[in-house]
């Protein structure tokens, strides 16, 4: 059986649009964590202070 690709809001996906926005989730997760990698270590979160 075939399923069309959704068009929608209320329509159901098909596995081929599952697994492209499932790709594109890990390409971007992929890219993230290659940043952080790259730079050794994540910086730490600077606080701001009140301005006075």
């Amino acid at each position: 059986m075939n399923v069309a690709n959704g068009v929608e809001g209320t329509d159901a996906v098909n596995m081929n649009q599952f697994n492209a926005v499932q790709s594109s989730v890990d390409t971007v997760a992929r890219e993230a964590f290659a940043g952080v990698a790259a730079d050794g270590h994540a910086k730490p979160y600077a606080r701001p202070t009140a301005a006075s």
